[in-house]
């Protein structure tokens, strides 16, 4: 591996410096677009770091550039897959791996046991089991590049398999009398008693709350939290940020924030109206949109994509609003292009702007 970025973001992945090593690659991706072991690195450093949602846009993308390697992509995807708990989508990746490779006896078991997980009569028993980082295959450094060696791949991937076979031994043996349906989520609450302790504040606030109704805001953050609805737990947690609860409450109530998913097209959630994040921005600061208009103004730099969203434009002469958009991954965008976004709400200085996640682009804008 001659490129010397390459070099030392590979360094940095293989000590373990996740982070430090996407902080390195991501300013470097227009002109890294075309490079899949660019990809590669910052894709799996990204889904070890926490970030699921970018590691997925960037392997799909090593994939796109580079379909000669794609089993230990398709590999790494199926472990986000299980992380993300979307067992279907990782049985689908591993019939894909099946299609390159017919002979793959680890692809053949873990598929098997996902299936066995899927049609359990307990629905979940099990899933909690499966390792998702073990499915994760390691990069080498080689002369011709980097690449993800197959039976290192294959072995971890064997590591998703015999958790879920001990489990159900234990399980067929009764040694395991009862297993919880789901387990709860990391980050959650774990205790109301003093939310009557709260209300009032001594600081002025955006919002009054009573103390049953921060209760009730607090038991629906929980709810939703749980039932893995991001963006309206985003909208209740930035309920009680702007409230009169009191200080220990809201850092209570904010450390969930960084348990919380980013939108995915795969997994639609309500979409916030755009007339309520115009009249009070800080109240879905975080919340998921999804909008659909034409792009204005693009401007490309070495570390965004910026453009003005002309929200409703594609249908008819009124433009119902401009939106600024920012995207930290590789498009390409021209103006005039019909888009959706998926983003986030995003506030810079007072203003607010859309991070975009993703984006589909649906056409051009007709005179």
């Amino acid at each position: 591996m001659d490129d010397p970025l390459l070099q030392k973001a590979w360094k940095l992945h293989r000590h373990g410096l996740f982070s430090e090593c996407v902080s390195l690659l991501e300013p470097a991706i227009l002109r890294y677009r075309s490079v899949p072991d660019f990809y590669r690195i910052l894709g799996l450093s990204c889904v070890r770091s926490g970030d699921l949602q970018g590691g997925e846009t960037y392997l799909l993308r090593c994939l796109q550039l580079d379909p000669e390697d794609r089993l230990p992509v398709l590999q790494a995807l199926a472990a986000v897959a299980v992380r993300k708990r979307d067992y279907s989508g990782a049985v689908k990746l591993l019939l894909e791996v099946l299609d390159e490779d017919p002979l793959s006896r680890v692809a053949k078991k873990a598929l098997e046991e996902l299936k066995t997980v899927l049609s359990s009569p307990e629905g979940t028993v099990g899933r909690t089991a499966l390792d998702w980082q073990s499915l994760l295959p390691r990069i080498r450094n080689t002369s011709n590049g980097i690449k993800l060696p197959q039976w290192l791949s294959w072995l971890l991937g064997a590591l998703l398999v015999l958790p879920v076979v001990v489990a159900g031994i234990w399980w067929g043996r009764g040694l395991v009398p009862s297993l919880p349906l789901l387990q709860v989520r990391p980050g959650t609450l774990a205790d109301l008693t003093d939310v009557a302790k709260a209300v009032p504040a001594v600081t002025p606030s955006r919002l009054e709350l009573s103390a049953d109704q921060l209760r009730q805001a607090l038991e629906k953050i929980q709810s939703l939290f749980q039932d893995y609805q991001d963006s309206a737990c985003r909208l209740e947690i930035n309920r009680v940020l702007l409230s009169n609860a009191s200080t220990s409450t809201k850092e209570r109530v904010r450390t969930l924030v960084s348990f919380l998913h980013p939108p995915d097209f795969a997994r639609p959630e309500a979409s916030a109206d755009y007339q309520d994040v115009r009249s009070f921005p800080e109240l879905y600061e975080g919340c998921a949109v999804q909008w659909k208009g034409v792009i204005s103004n693009l401007a490309s730099g070495a570390k965004e994509i910026t453009f003005e969203l002309l929200l409703g434009y594609q249908d008819g002469q009124i433009v119902e609003g401009v939106i600024p958009v920012r995207l930290k991954f590789a498009s390409l965008l021209k103006n005039s292009q019909v888009v959706e976004v998926l983003g986030q709400v995003s506030l810079d200085n007072g203003k607010w702007n859309v991070e975009g996640v993703g984006l589909h682009i649906l056409g051009y804008r007709t005179p």
